[in-house]
């Protein structure tokens, strides 16, 4: 693991990189269950997973290329609709992809995905963790997770979802560094 401090950016600023894990999300609820409240708001990174999921437990595909982060927000108030809580964070993701991307505009599918071109590109899970604290409260703890298909050449045939990259569908590679870089900044913009 290595950490990585992001320039200009406020808040989601520190990164901790790993090669390959089970899951960000796993990491991340771990460090927020030995932590606690103490915990600090930090973003997970990993280059590959293999046990990477998104909302109801369906499995994300993590090969390496792609970018997978989760990130430990702290927030003052809690969340009560979750769901909606979710789209605006798709909809901060959604502006931070097409910063970088000229011209080309994505797609909102339910409350988490990301579509490009009909295919899916990204996707976006909220989990809050619990350590047995009753009454809760603030700052109320949540883990979001982001998946986006950056580099990858190609997927594995009879997913649910089609699934696509941006190198699938620009033929050319993109840095995974400044797409986490205009998602930290969105996120840190935007969030309370």
């Amino acid at each position: 693991m290595r950490i990585i401090l992001l320039p200009g950016v406020t808040r989601f600023n520190k990164i901790l990189v790993y090669h390959t894990v089970s899951s960000t999300q796993d990491i991340a609820k771990s460090l927020v269950l030995a932590q606690r409240a103490q915990v600090s708001e930090v973003v997970i990174s990993a280059y590959r997973q293999t046990q990477g999921h998104g909302r109801h437990h369906e499995y994300w595909i993590s090969e390496p290329g792609g970018l997978y982060l989760s990130i430990i927000y702290k927030s003052p108030f809690p969340i009560i609709n979750v769901d909606n809580f979710t789209r605006n964070l798709a909809i901060i993701i959604k502006d931070a992809l097409e910063s970088l991307l000229s011209d080309t505009k994505l797609e909102l599918r339910g409350i988490n995905d990301l579509y490009l071109h009909n295919k899916k590109l990204a996707g976006i899970l909220v989990e809050t963790v619990s350590y047995g604290q009753v009454p809760l409260a603030a700052p109320y703890i949540y883990i979001i997770g982001i998946g986006v298909n950056v580099n990858q050449p190609g997927f594995p045939f009879g997913l649910t979802k089609e699934p696509t990259s941006l190198y699938c569908e620009f033929k050319k590679k993109f840095s995974r560094f400044a797409i986490l870089l205009a998602i930290c900044n969105q996120l840190s913009r935007k969030l309370i």
